[in-house]
Parts: C-alpha cells; sequence; structure tokens
C-alpha cells in the first residue's frame, strides 16, 4: 500500500505523455485523440436571452436565480409546453469545446485532425510578392 501514490503519479504521468505525442501529432499504436465531452451551456449573448425570456412573460423568479436562469433551466420550463419558444432561445446556447480525450482506436468517435502542420498556411508566396 505504501507505494499506491508512486503508481498512481507514473500513471498519471504515462497518460499525460500519451496525451502529448498524440496531440503533437506522433501516433501511439492502439489509441487516438477524440472530442471530449462539451462544457456546461451558457447563454451566448445573455442580454438577448435575457430579453427573450422577459418576451416570453416569465415570472422574475422563474427567469432569475441572482442572475438569469441557465439554458438547462429555461429548457425545464419552457420546452414541453412551448417548442416554439424553445427553439427560439436554442440559437443563443453556446457550449465550450470538449478537451481531447485519449481512447482506444476501437471507440466509434472520429479522430481528431492534430497535425500541427496543417496549423498553418502556406504564405511562402504572399511574402516576396
Amino acid at each position: 500500500y505504501a507505494q499506491v501514490e508512486f503508481v498512481e503519479n507514473w500513471c498519471k504521468s504515462i497518460r499525460a505523455r500519451v496525451s502529448d505525442e498524440l496531440n503533437a501529432g506522433y501516433p501511439i499504436p492502439g489509441f487516438k485523440l477524440v472530442e471530449g465531452k462539451q462544457g456546461n451551456r451558457s447563454w451566448g449573448i445573455e442580454s438577448e436571452a435575457e430579453a427573450m425570456l422577459k418576451s416570453f412573460k416569465l415570472k422574475q423568479d422563474q427567469m432569475y436565480a441572482k442572475k438569469i436562469i441557465s439554458p438547462t433551466q429555461a429548457e425545464k420550463l419552457i420546452k414541453k409546453d412551448n417548442p416554439r419558444r424553445w427553439a427560439k432561445l436554442e440559437p443563443l446556447i453556446i457550449r465550450a469545446d470538449g478537451k481531447p480525450t485519449v481512447v482506444p482506436e476501437s471507440d466509434p468517435r472520429p479522430a481528431l485532425d492534430v497535425n500541427p502542420i496543417n496549423d498553418f498556411d502556406d504564405i511562402s508566396d504572399d511574402i516576396f510578392a
């Protein structure tokens, strides 16, 4: 039991190294990077969401919890009874992209293209034109 922390740190180091290698574009046999779980939903432009929720004649205590209600809370209030209103609100919702995650190649999600070369445009002709 005395070495558990050592083993955990060793495993954490291996995970970090594999992730770093895959993020740098180096293949690791049997593994790939995929997009991780998306972040929580939030209003893209809070003032627009607030104005639309007000136009739906929601009560103050329904709309605010010291700040505007979250997209999840709005969905619970509106989606079932008013799908048209929910459809108007949905474009205002944004989600953070998921952090790349290392998974076995058998995972059904598509692999991310992390070739750093692809991140740069070829501007060699533009510089001296």
